[in-house]
């Protein structure tokens, strides 16, 4: 299985939603409300998270998606992401209907932001969430390598392409924002904040500096699972090694269930526009 393969394949997720033995809607949402478990049917679940969504959810054929994603995020005070096929949208759209009793809801977006900026990322990516100190540097010697030989690029967006025909999707959904910094988008889905993956702050403030540094732009969103894409790649070895470090912390699986090492990681980063990050 080829690199592009098995980001693919990471896009398969799990169906939305699933019938328990009981009969009833159970969905695995991911998110601040980790499981919705409803006595409503599949239509009336989905209709239901549809409405919630507070953002306008554009559907378009996958071949087309990614030229409307450009084109919406061109106009003035907005700016457009993927959010997928209809399982991935109302996975991340669920975040907004009202969470069961006795749980929280989600912060608010203006909370995330202002959390953001007091995230420190050189103290995250000494101690990311996956692992301690010392299970970090025995996992950093796992992962170091050999320079590649032979480099496979990727090419996206990902999220509008099939995972069992690498072809578009029949129908995909683009989430419009309001707003023209796309750095926000985590923030305003409230995206984040479960098993190994990082709060939505956290989301926020690696936007930024990889924006800052490498033209990178938030192009995708779905259940879990982010793409970005960047007008700068690394311009030698140590400055990709460099980033990948940081995209190791940042987001484990894409070297342990991905690449396989940091090395093939930042080779890939020299030869691709195109950054992919998936949590399990």
């Amino acid at each position: 299985m080829g690199l592009r393969d098995l980001l693919l394949w990471l896009f398969a997720g799990r169906s939305l939603p699933r019938r328990s033995d009981s009969g009833t809607a159970d969905f695995d949402l991911g998110g601040d409300v980790a499981r919705r478990t409803s006595t409503k049917g599949e239509a009336e679940l989905a209709a239901e998270i549809e409405t919630a969504f507070p953002y306008e959810a554009v559907k378009v054929a996958g071949d087309k998606s990614e030229a409307e994603r450009a084109r919406l995020t061109m106009i003035p005070g907005q700016c457009a992401a993927h959010l997928g096929d209809r399982d991935n949208f109302l996975s991340v759209a669920s975040i907004f209907c009202p969470p069961p009793q006795g749980i929280d809801g989600p912060r608010s977006a203006t909370e995330i932001l202002a959390a953001s900026a007091k995230v420190d990322l050189a103290a995250f990516r000494k101690a990311p969430i996956a692992f301690d100190a010392d299970e970090l540097v025995e996992v950093m010697n796992e992962v170091s390598g050999d320079w590649p030989v032979e480099v496979e690029a990727i090419v996206g967006p990902l999220s509008v392409t099939s995972p069992l025909t690498n072809e578009p999707h029949p129908l995909t959904h683009i989430g419009v924002f309001p707003t023209d910094d796309e750095t926000e988008v985590p923030a305003l889905l409230r995206w984040g904040a479960w098993n190994d993956c990082p709060a939505p702050e956290v989301h926020v403030a690696h936007l930024r500096a990889w924006r800052d540094a490498y033209g990178a732009k938030l192009v995708s969103v779905t259940r879990d699972t982010i793409e970005l894409k960047v007008e700068r790649r690394p311009a030698s070895r140590e400055e990709a090694l460099k980033l990948a470090h940081e995209q190791f912390a940042y987001c484990p699986d894409i070297v342990l269930q991905g690449t396989q090492s940091i090395e093939a990681l930042a080779a890939s980063l020299m030869q691709s526009d195109w950054w992919f990050f998936w949590w399990d």
